[in-house]
């Protein structure tokens, strides 16, 4: 989990609502420069993806990550006088119990890393009335060209 992810986040969050998305690539030189020594670093974006929910809508349960993804990196560019709920990471137990895991909380400019397939997981509630105060959140899905597991982000934690 890293704060403070984009040095321009208003320009990533107004390509998102303007439908021309930037940032891909700098978020993958980020990742990279937070990955601890070696782990497998993430060589290329496989998919990136904007997601807007709004209150009416409910989360998703999960997100699929697409063929030979190796992490999953969500960020949140909701504005923070409308960011809330979080990223929960769910597990069946004993009698198929749904239990909540991990839970991390929802901030502007936060990005969190994961493994891709790491389990269930959602991001919710949705919130607001329309695009500029509703969830904002931006998917990337990424590869590497290195078959171990194991993340340990450095840096700015929360």
């Amino acid at each position: 989990m890293c704060d403070d992810f984009y040095s321009d986040p208003g320009a990533v969050r107004e390509g998102a609502l303007l439908g021309s998305p930037v940032g891909d690539d700098k978020a993958v030189e980020r990742i990279r420069g937070l990955m601890a020594t070696g782990e497998p670093a993430p060589s290329d974006v496989a998919v990136s993806s904007y997601v807007t929910l709004l209150s009416a809508e409910s989360p998703a349960e999960g997100v699929v990550s697409p063929p030979g993804s190796r992490w999953t990196a969500l960020v949140w560019l909701s504005l923070p006088e409308h960011c809330r709920g979080g990223l929960s990471f769910r597990r069946a137990g004993t009698g198929g119990v749904v239990r909540e895991t991990a839970f991390i909380e929802a901030k502007f400019n936060r990005a969190v890393v994961f493994a891709a397939g790491s389990g269930p997981h959602v991001d919710g509630p949705g919130f607001g009335e329309g695009p500029e105060t509703a969830r904002l959140t931006q998917w990337l899905h990424l590869t590497t060209n290195s078959p171990e597991s194991g993340l340990e982000l450095e840096g700015h934690h929360a």
